[in-house]
């Protein structure tokens, strides 16, 4: 799965979570949760290596994607989608497949920053995974 799918996947669930707003008369943006964002991105910075400037530019663009979706909520609005059943279900269980191993290997990686805060080279350990994984 490449970057651009879990975009896709990301701003998907921004109609949700701007439905969940709507429904709870929430704010679509709300300048706390951004700061809390960038907060986390700091602390992941510092024990990944990962530049954290490269994190927040990600971070800053995915939102604004987020705020237009969630204020354009009605053009999401989508009561049916015309499609062979087969088709259907076959895509929903390789997605369901894709997404369950990429979060497998988030929570490995998650874990791995929890145990040991300390870890100088993650990127290098993560590389090495992969690369174990692959061979």
């Amino acid at each position: 799965m490449s970057l651009e799918y879990i975009v896709l996947l990301r701003l998907s669930l921004s109609i949700l979570i701007g439905k969940t707003k709507l429904e709870q008369h929430l704010a679509v943006y709300q300048p706390e949760r951004e700061k809390k964002i960038y907060d986390s991105l700091k602390w992941f910075s510092d024990h990944t290596g990962v530049d954290s400037d490269l994190l927040a530019s990600i971070y800053k663009q995915i939102m604004l994607q987020s705020v237009k979706i969630q204020e354009n909520l009605e053009k999401y609005d989508i009561h049916s989608v015309k499609t062979d059943a087969k088709s259907a279900k076959r895509a929903l269980n390789l997605a369901r497949q894709n997404i369950g191993g990429f979060l497998t290997q988030m929570n490995l990686i998650e874990n791995m920053l929890n145990y040991d805060n300390e870890q100088d080279d993650i990127l290098g350990i993560i590389s090495k995974l992969y690369e174990d994984l692959l061979s």
